[in-house]
Formats: structure tokens, sequence, C-alpha cells
């Protein structure tokens, strides 16, 4: 597979009074937005006062905020020929609040995929806090008042309803994963409560390998970081 270029640190009036030299090179610049051409593309002037003067096309897939003219922006992305012209296609338009608006934005949730986001808030801040306690060595002595079994018990009904929401939608697999999640929390539980902190350190890791596996093939990143179900075949 091929390296991946890297990232040159460049001004747009440098990109255009020399294009050659950067032609094909992924680059970013910082310049304030000068011109506003069609809904996906834009250009930008090292100097705002003098329009035209030393400016670069920036294509960009999508924008999902307007931008105003005069206003610095970071671009990333790579330098092609356009018309003749140098342009940057770019892949992150970063404004100066720091919110990359070149991002596509995931479209409402489902409700198939409201439901399952409740599963996963339910469950990762109860597996986090295990995993860390486990960690850090918490056995049976550092169990205050059962509160990693709490969390363990709150995991494994969790689990359960999670197996019920894979079966409802005929995922098989799925299915397996939340039965053998579930049985890896009890096994987690009993090794916090005995005080085998080897037997809950091997816990963890198997229910991090189950996660893991169930994630690759029904969670799916979005543009913005955020993540959405994807159904199985």
């Amino acid at each position: 597979m091929a390296s991946l270029k890297p990232l040159v640190p460049a001004a747009a009036s440098s990109i255009a009074s020399n294009p050659d030299a950067f032609y094909g090179q992924n680059v970013t610049i910082t310049a304030a937005v000068d011109r506003l051409v069609s809904p996906t593309s834009f250009t930008v002037d090292q100097n705002t006062k003098t329009s035209g003067v030393g400016e670069v096309l920036i294509l960009v897939p999508v924008l999902n905020a307007p931008l105003a003219v005069n206003t610095y922006v970071t671009i990333i992305g790579e330098v092609v020929r356009h018309e003749g012209r140098p342009a940057i296609q770019a892949t992150a338009v970063i404004t100066a609040a720091m919110i990359d608006i070149a991002k596509r934005l995931p479209p409402p949730m489902t409700p198939d995929e409201e439901a399952f986001d409740r599963l996963m808030k339910r469950i990762n801040p109860a597996f986090s806090a295990l995993r860390q306690a486990v960690a850090a060595g918490a056995g049976g002595g550092a169990n205050t008042e059962g509160t990693l079994n709490v969390q363990a018990a709150l995991l494994m009904r969790a689990f359960a309803d999670t197996e019920a929401f894979w079966k409802k939608r005929d995922q098989a697999d799925a299915v397996k994963w939340a039965v053998d999640a579930r049985a890896q929390a009890e096994t987690l539980e009993r090794a916090i409560a005995a005080g085998k902190s080897d037997d809950a350190k091997a816990a963890v890791t198997a229910l991090q390998q189950t996660c893991s596996a169930c994630h690759g093939k029904y969670r799916e990143r979005q543009d913005d970081g955020s993540y959405r179900i994807r159904m199985g075949s």
C-alpha cells in the first residue's frame, strides 16, 4: 500500500505564484475567504486588501455551514490543476471556531439507531468503569460497598437487552456476541467479588474482544466522527 503524502504547510500566495512546485502535494494553508464561487467552491487569498491577486480556488465535496468573505479558514487538501489554474481539492475546511465544515453531517437517526444508541450509552460507562478499576488492580478489597458488582450487573442487563434487540432483527452473529458478552460480564462480576485480579483482567480482555468484533461488523463511523448502526446482510 502506498504511503500517505506528507502534509506541507504553504501560503496561498506561494501556491498562486508557483503552482508547479505544489501540484500533487497535500498542503495546509490558513487564509481569508476572498470570493464565494458556488455552494461548494470559494477562493482564498493571503491578503484581504488585494482581492483576486494571489488567490487560490478551493473545491470541496460539501460545506455544511456558510462561509463569510474576509473570515480566515484553514484548508487541508491536495493541490490540483483545475481549468488551467491551481486549486486545492479540500478534505477539511476548519473555521476560526475549530469546526471542520467540510464533513458530511449524518442524517437524523432512525428508530433502530436511536434504540441501539440508548443501549450503547448504558454499556459504555459501565464497562469503562469496570475496565479502569480492574486495570488499577481493584479486587474484592477495593470493591467498596459492591460498587463494581453493581456496574457488572448493569452491564449484564444491558447485554441481555442487546441480545433481544438483535434477535428481533434476525442477526444471528450479533445475538451470539451479545450472549458471549453477557457471560463474560458474569465471569467478570465473579472475579471481582472473589478479589481475583488476574481472572478479572482476563474477563475484561475477552469482553473487549467480543465488543470489538460486533462493532467491526455493525458499527459505522460517520464523517463527523460519530457512529451509527450498520445492519448486516
